[in-house]
């Protein structure tokens, strides 16, 4: 299983919208997520392990303090590590509110084939 497919399957649980870096469909509540990895796990000379950043922004035209509740819960039973969150924004195009939420999990290469 790719990294996205695993951030997929996590996110569908949150029952909203998502896409990977845009959303181009219809509705005023949705997700987006970009991720990237860093080495880690060091030994023997080497990195046995990717630590990978993820990044969740939230978008809404209304209170949207419910669903950032549960998109932290859905991504720390899937053994993500919540790290950060942005401060509250609004997106001047869109007309509708966001904040980013960040996340960080830990894997070996051969734990994503599982």
């Amino acid at each position: 299983m790719t990294l996205n497919e695993f951030i997929n399957k996590t996110l569908e649980k949150t029952k909203k919208p998502f896409a990977f870096l845009k959303y181009e469909g219809k509705e005023k509540e949705y997700l987006t997520y970009t991720h990237h990895g860093n080495p880690g796990l060091f030994a023997d000379d080497s990195n046995e392990a990717t630590v990978y950043e993820v990044s969740v922004s939230v978008y809404s035209d209304k209170n949207y303090i419910s669903l950032i509740e549960n998109v932290i819960s859905i991504m720390k039973e899937a053994d993500f590590i919540w790290t950060d969150s942005g401060e509250d924004m609004r997106d001047d195009e869109t007309g509708l509110y966001y904040k980013v939420l960040y996340f960080e999990i830990e894997r070996c290469d051969f734990i994503w084939q599982q």
